[in-house]
């Protein structure tokens, strides 16, 4: 058997025969990039496959739902990789939003591929499971390497992040891409778009695999990839000269320290089950069975028993005496209720008799190690409490100082720019609303009160720039909505009436 990552074959560029990867791919970073359609998952997963038969260990983070296939013979039937799968419709383990590190845990010290299917779960349950799981990978020492794939890439590592959840889970998984091989990880990234990618991220994945791209956007991404290698301006127009032509399956292969080599490669297929190959009109969805995998599926559970916290503190658990014993328990079935209120995992409580005799030791010590944490969050809180208070008395020590400014100005501008004519503000609704973005609103509420201003005065009553009021007034003026004589700072602006 060969010791090499069998991906494919070489495609041009004077070079023929098989493609392969060497094990060492298992500790590498790589990204997969590609549109709808152009092989990129497949791609993925042929590394995952090689990686099995070569016994290095993998996971995939998967929102698509198409990795558990790797569990099947290419016609559904049972025979394909011994992969443990969490979560989804073929789920060996189902899993909750709020266990990212228990499975990290789990990743970092069982011998087992694993797969993490959350496609029928929420964009929120994604990223919050993303980021504990990242976290959770960075805070163990696995006994050997592991490489993760992360389906979706610019979902969790986006250019742009919109919340602040989202931009936790960026730098979560960032950290696990520059930092994870320190720790033994290695990582792909699978996406679309790489112009949708964090460029940071991207610019850790040393290896990457360009598939069919269409975008003007992604191919400038790639450029700057490719000057970030080292390659000439004529050397990256040759190697994206047909990017946007690429059959599926076919793409190009830039690996300039791990590999050395820029090569055009067609990927081969996979040898398991594709989900995604069922997925099309008039073809029907195949039937498909999974190996078991009961002895890992115990094994798994008794680990993640094992690393569930308690929810009662110690003096609910240790009775009177404070020895650990349960004598004092009022209700088990309602601890055991407060433990499990998920459902996700068999209760450690239903083999203990009506009075079982102690709590286990590891137990008193988790939460005894629960609360020196929370002692030193309050202890936290109370020296953030005490910095507010301070920033807030010199906050409050500022306005002061600023306060006859204040009045001066505000003495200046309430008295500029009046009329004896009155507005009705109702009238201007609709205009009020076609004005849209809140500079320009607020322009317009300025004027109806004060209906003749200089430019400055309008700009500071609004709250904007000078430099803002500029890009409105074209819009002002074309629309009939104010009369502008003059030119710069001291241009005046007057409210035309409504008809």
């Amino acid at each position: 058997m060969s010791n090499k990552l069998i991906m494919g074959q070489y495609r041009e560029g004077g070079r023929d025969g098989t493609f392969s990867l060497s094990r060492d791919a298992q500790v590498q970073t790589f990204a997969v990039i590609g549109v709808r359609g152009s092989g990129k998952t497949v791609c993925a997963t042929v590394m995952a496959e090689e990686m099995c038969k070569q016994g290095l260990l993998w996971t995939a983070f998967d929102p698509i739902s198409v990795w558990w296939g790797l569990r099947a013979k290419k016609d559904g039937t049972p025979g394909g990789f011994p992969v443990l799968v969490f979560g989804g419709n073929h789920g060996d383990i189902p899993i909750q939003k709020t266990d990212g590190r228990r499975i990290a845990e789990v990743i970092a010290h069982e011998n087992v591929f694993t797969v993490i299917d959350v496609k029928r779960e929420s964009k929120t349950f994604w990223h919050t499971f993303m980021t504990d799981l990242s976290l959770g990978l960075m805070d163990q020492e696995p006994d050997t390497p592991r490489h993760i794939f992360v389906e979706e890439a610019p979902e969790f590592v986006p250019q742009k992040p919109q919340s602040d959840l989202s931009k936790r889970t960026k730098d979560a998984v960032e950290r696990l891409v520059r930092l994870g091989r320190n720790q033994g990880y290695g990582c792909t990234l699978i996406g679309q778009r790489s112009a949708t990618i964090n460029k940071d991220v991207l610019s850790q994945c040393e290896n990457l695999f360009a598939l069919r791209t269409i975008g003007s956007h992604d191919y400038k991404a790639f450029v700057a990839w490719l000057e970030s290698a080292g390659l000439e301006k004529d050397q990256i127009k040759v190697q994206l000269k047909d990017l946007a032509k690429l059959p599926d399956g076919t793409g190009h292969f830039w690996s300039p320290h791990f590999a050395g080599e820029f090569s055009k490669v067609a990927i081969r297929y996979r040898e398991t089950f594709h989900p995604g190959e069922t997925r099309k009109v008039g073809v029907a969805a195949k039937s498909v069975t999974l190996a078991p995998l009961k002895e890992v599926v115990a094994r798994v559970q008794k680990r993640l028993s094992k690393t569930v916290a308690l929810v009662p503190g110690p003096k609910a658990l240790q009775g009177e005496g404070g020895d650990g014993s349960l004598r004092k328990v009022p209700s088990l079935k309602g601890l055991r209720h407060q433990i499990y209120r998920d459902g996700s995992l068999t209760s450690l409580i239903d083999s203990v008799e009506e009075a079982p005799p102690k709590i286990h030791p590891e137990t008193l010590e988790e939460l005894e190690r629960l609360r020196r944490e929370n002692a030193s969050l309050k202890a936290d809180i109370r020296r953030s409490t005490t910095a507010i208070r301070e920033i807030t008395a010199k906050l409050e020590g500022v306005r002061k100082s600023l306060s006859p400014q204040y009045k001066a100005l505000h003495s200046l501008f309430s008295e500029i720019g009046k009329t004896d004519g009155q507005v009705d503000p109702a009238a201007w609704e609709e205009w009020l609303k076609k004005a849209g973005g809140r500079g320009c609103r607020r322009i317009l509420e300025v004027m109806l009160e004060k209906q003749t201003l200089r430019a400055i005065q309008l700009a500071t009553l609004s709250g904007i720039s000078y430099r803002t009021l500029k890009n409105y007034r074209g819009w002002l003026k074309s629309n009939g909505l104010v009369q502008i004589e003059g030119e710069g700072e001291d241009a005046t602006f007057t409210l035309i009436p409504l008809a």
